[in-house]
């Protein structure tokens, strides 16, 4: 959060969305920007690095809401995760 001079606090909409149990805007505010900066060739390790803790924090979003289903019943069956998919 952003402490502005006059005692107000700025929230950014991520962390609003986290805390209200939306779905973050992920691929728009952080992927996009990844994506030019590697197409430019661009080190960007810290937006990496973040934007790899957000696609957690996404999935544990959709897994709460229902649209995904991990099961965790599948013990060695289970698939790897390059398997899951890049839609989380």
């Amino acid at each position: 959060m952003l402490d502005i001079s006059d005692g107000l606090f700025y929230t950014p909409s991520m962390l609003v969305d986290v805390r209200l149990g939306r779905m973050v805007e992920l691929e728009t505010i952080v992927g996009n920007p990844l994506r030019i900066a590697k197409r430019l060739k661009v080190d960007t390790p810290h937006l990496e690095m973040i934007y790899g803790l957000l696609k957690l924090v996404q999935f544990r979003i959709k897994e709460k809401m229902g649209i995904i289903t991990v099961d965790k019943d599948a013990g060695e069956k289970a698939a790897p995760p390059e398997e899951y998919g890049s839609g989380f």
